[in-house]
């Protein structure tokens, strides 16, 4: 397992050490060019773990749910629009499992909504529950 947004800054520095000028300044083609950094299986946000197996999931690994007691789970399909998108975060919040790491893990992993089953992309509300996620 490894931190996501860890992996996320260590990919910007690499691209930061081999493009650029030495005032920090990149080219249009250069930015476009560097591949994005998908999540992957067993990334981390926290204790939230990204599981990209049918059907994806973000699952709590934290103190209470260590084996032998199964991971706390949620499956990302079913978030499939703004309403049930706020209803999980809203339930989240009402336990101790790290809102705010949820809601960073929703927010990368929103640009492949897509992927794990939703209609549209959420970034909007999640942009509006980051702002008040702690």
């Amino acid at each position: 397992m490894s931190e996501y947004r860890e992996k996320c800054e260590a990919h910007w520095n690499k691209f930061r050490e081999t493009h650029g000028d030495k005032h920090g300044t990149y080219s249009a083609a250069d930015l476009l060019a560097w591949p994005e950094l998908q999540p992957e299986d067993g990334d981390t946000w926290g204790h939230w773990r990204f599981t990209k197996t049918e059907p994806w999931s973000l699952d709590f690994i934290g103190l209470h749910y260590a084996p032998p007691f199964a991971p706390y789970e949620v499956v990302l399909a079913r978030i499939h629009d703004d309403r049930s998108l706020l209803n999980w975060i809203g339930h989240i919040a009402t336990k101790d499992f790290e809102v705010g790491n949820f809601v960073e893990a929703l927010w990368d992993l929103t640009g492949h909504a897509k992927e794990w089953g939703a209609e549209q992309n959420y970034w909007h509300t999640i942009q509006k529950a980051q702002t008040c996620k702690k």
